[in-house]
């Protein structure tokens, strides 16, 4: 789920654990300034701060089921192991994600928000 400010992108990170939280899905949190990962190890009802690289091994590996975030879940560092759909906030903010979305035959889910 692309959200074209941290601070939209923390809200549905925290809806979606909401939403989640009773199944074992990972939820994974990557800005500019931040990385999170759904459920901690230590507490299955929280998230926990986590590095940036350690995140991206998690997408990679495939322990991270949904990932959402800013701009900054679309750099080359990050590498996804099953990229399927992506959710976009206004695909109007970013033609080139969009573009490479459809270049790739990604399904692509876009929301407009008035």
């Amino acid at each position: 789920y692309l959200a074209p400010t941290e601070i939209l992108a923390k809200q549905q990170f925290e809806s979606f654990i909401k939403y989640f939280k009773h199944t074992k899905i990972s939820i994974g949190y990557l800005s500019g300034k931040e990385a999170f990962k759904f459920p901690s190890k230590i507490n299955n009802e929280q998230y926990t701060k986590i590095s940036t690289p350690q995140l991206s091994k998690w997408i990679q590996s495939g322990e991270i089921s949904v990932l959402i975030g800013t701009h900054s879940i679309a750099k080359k560092s990050v590498i996804f192991k099953d990229f399927d759909i992506l959710f976009l906030v206004d695909s109007l903010q970013y033609p080139l994600l969009f573009l490479y979305c459809v270049n790739l035959q990604l399904r692509l889910l876009s929301i407009y928000l008035s």
